[in-house]
């Protein structure tokens, strides 16, 4: 199994309900299937640095030979503004 710390892979998706509303976005996790909805692209940018952040974090503090960090499962989390 990949460790999170050096990889992490998501399926991003953007929709909008009509020409005129605005865009959503889903992340999918391609390693748990855990699901994030966004209202705003901001918020999906910020979600994604704290992941990226917080893996270098472990890494830094994290024994090479426990480099393989178990994985959140949850069904889905949303991210509304």
């Amino acid at each position: 199994m990949i460790s999170n710390d050096t990889y992490q892979s998501y399926l991003l998706r953007f929709w909008r309900d009509s020409p005129h509303s605005a865009w959503r976005a889903t992340l999918q996790s391609t390693v748990s299937n855990d699901k994030f909805i966004f209202t705003e692209c901001g918020d999906l940018f910020d979600f994604l640095e704290v992941r990226l952040i917080t893996a270098s974090e472990e890494d830094a503090h994290t024994d090479p030979g426990t480099a393989d960090l178990p994985v959140q499962h949850d069904d889905e989390k949303n991210y509304p503004l």
